[in-house]
């Protein structure tokens, strides 16, 4: 039995989930790619589980399927004809509240996958405990393909976006982001949601394009510096200020829909 879930994310990445939770109620499972689940019949809803094994007792399984979507659309000054993300893990942290108490419990399953963020793509399936949330954090932790080296190729930057600078009096230039250090996006089911015990559930992540170059204006691109050749690059070496303020929104900016 399939349900839908609907989440938006306007790129974030937030490292912290909304409510302290003693580290002795974290309930962890590293699934892997392919895991290997096994649930005890005689399972109490107290079992603590390695987070670093590459096959965990996850209780009362559940699969969810998320599908990646573009949304936002591109700033006038600013159009994007490639755009990349590497994602290396696909997390799930959320609270479930037990005896009136908030129980943190956290999913990830590892992965080596390139997404389009310019069209719908596959971000892949994680298994997590089928209980009733009180909220829920999907995560995407994108991570270069060569992390501590100059990312150059869009094969293998963390997010990798190019395509024109569009300015005034006809000043159009090539432009190229690329993101060298691992992020994590994540976005928030604020409500309520049970899942249920062997069922299958279809999330929706949803990547607002036009955030990641917020406050990035058009006499920031005019006076930015470019190569022999006109292009902006915008890198950790190279318009380190705009690369910066990337990072920012990537950090700080977060919406969510849940239907």
């Amino acid at each position: 039995m399939k349900r839908q879930i609907i989440i938006l994310i306007a790129v974030a990445a937030i490292f912290a989930a909304c409510s302290k939770v003693d580290n002795n109620d974290l309930i962890t499972g590293n699934t892997g790619d392919n895991p290997t689940i096994e649930v005890p019949n005689n399972f109490d809803g107290k079992v603590a589980i390695n987070a670093d094994a590459q096959s965990a007792v996850i209780p009362h399984p559940a699969n969810i399927n998320f599908q990646l979507y573009p949304a936002g659309g591109a700033k006038t000054v600013l159009q994007w004809h490639t755009g990349y993300i590497n994602v290396s893990a696909l997390t799930v942290d959320g609270y479930e509240v037990v005896d009136g108490m908030k129980q943190q419990l956290h999913f990830e399953t590892s992965m080596s996958r390139q997404l389009s963020i310019l069209k719908p793509g596959n971000a892949g399936t994680i298994i997590v405990a089928g209980v009733n949330y009180s909220s829920m954090y999907p995560s995407l932790v994108l991570t270069p393909l060569n992390s501590g080296t100059d990312i150059t190729a869009k094969e293998s930057a963390a997010l990798y976006l190019k395509g024109f600078y569009l300015g005034k009096n006809n000043d159009v230039a090539p432009v190229c982001i690329e993101i060298s250090q691992q992020v994590k996006l994540t976005a928030e089911w604020a409500r309520m949601v049970a899942i249920q015990e062997n069922h299958d559930y279809s999330g929706q992540l949803f990547i607002n394009i036009s955030n990641i170059t917020n406050g990035i204006t058009d006499d920031m691109l005019k006076h930015s510096q470019r190569t022999a050749d006109g292009m902006i690059i915008i890198n950790s070496s190279t318009n380190s200020h705009l690369y910066q303020l990337i990072l920012n929104n990537l950090q700080g900016s977060l919406a969510t829909q849940f239907l």
